[in-house]
């Protein structure tokens, strides 16, 4: 359900969701995981510190830490794809249909057992995911809203400048550190 006010200053979208855990896995996916050379190199250098240490009683322990740290970093990709329905299965607000809105002034999400809201300067991170526009606030469960509703609805662009003013681009830069997983969620 979407609904304008006809007062061009403000404005109200809102739409009813019901996901289920691969969608919110594929939605929460942040696109294809591709180890950069440098990554292999880390990699490799990791893997020959391991075996070159291991073959000392001294070095040993820094030898098993390094080949530790180096299948940490073979798994990771394979944990970015398991983690988001592991969070949709512990998060029961998430099961069943929930309600993604936004405002001039505000965004919110209701779910069955949790509603959040927070204004656009608790927006800290959005994104361009699967055809919708999401938006990850402080504290709160991420707000999915469908692109081509709100291009319909002519919000659109005011929605993008709204997050564009108060928040960064999620793998920008900038975007490091600003989201946790509880902000995911």
């Amino acid at each position: 359900m979407a609904s304008t006010q006809a007062d061009q200053a403000t404005f109200h979208f809102e739409r009813r969701l019901e996901l289920s855990e691969s969608q919110y896995a594929q939605l929460s996916d942040r696109g294809p995981s591709r180890r950069t050379w440098k990554g292999w190199l880390l990699l490799v250098a990791l893997v020959a510190l391991g075996i070159a240490f291991a073959f000392s009683r001294w070095t040993a322990a820094l030898g098993g830490l390094a080949l530790l740290l180096a299948a940490l970093l073979l798994t990771s990709p394979w944990i970015d794809r398991w983690a988001p329905r592991k969070w949709y299965r512990d998060a029961d607000y998430l099961h069943g249909s929930t309600l993604h809105g936004v405002s001039d002034a505000r965004l919110w999400f209701e779910g069955d057992s949790l509603r959040a809201e927070s204004t656009w300067t608790g927006l800290r991170v959005w994104d361009i995911r699967h055809g919708y526009l999401t938006l990850f606030a402080s504290g709160m469960p991420t707000v999915y809203l469908p692109e081509n509703e709100l291009r319909s609805a002519g919000l659109y662009d005011r929605i993008l400048s709204l997050a564009q003013k108060h928040a960064v681009r999620f793998d920008s830069p900038e975007a490091r550190g600003r989201v946790s997983r509880s902000d995911a969620t």
